[in-house]
């Protein structure tokens, strides 16, 4: 996958900060890293990741879509019940799948609360065990 073009979205979680970071060390990858507000992206700052910034529906990140050559969502929605968590999903997937190029690959995945960390519990630490089935 030399200078392809890596798109990773829900780059602020936990996962997609170790993946941002992991995949920053290979300079033959031209990574950029997703968030949706200046304060996530800090820390692509902070580790000289390039990174892209605004809600996903905008032009400018429409246009980055259309030109990667893999894209990771490891989005997921702050909260909600089952049907808005369903809405924000296939409003995602549509505006990915509408506008990327052919032949791009396409990684969904989730890791809310993979590590145990939920609305109520905010702390960034290692969890013996995990907030939700889910997780």
């Amino acid at each position: 996958m030399k200078n392809s073009k890596i798109l990773i979205f829900g780059a602020t979680g936990q996962v997609g900060k170790e993946l941002s970071f992991e995949l920053n060390i290979n300079n033959y990858l031209n990574l950029v890293s997703h968030s949706r507000t200046k304060v996530g992206a800090s820390f692509f700052k902070h580790n000289k990741i390039k990174s892209l910034i605004g809600d996903i529906s905008e032009e400018k990140i429409i246009k980055e879509i259309s030109t990667a050559d893999l894209i990771i969502d490891l989005a997921a929605p702050y909260d909600g019940n089952l049907k808005e968590n369903k809405k924000f999903y296939k409003e995602r997937i549509d505006i990915f799948i509408n506008n990327m190029k052919k032949n791009t690959k396409f990684i969904f995945m989730s890791s809310m609360n993979a590590f145990g960390i939920d609305s109520k519990r905010r702390i960034l630490k290692d969890y013996l065990i995990s907030s939700s089935i889910y997780a």
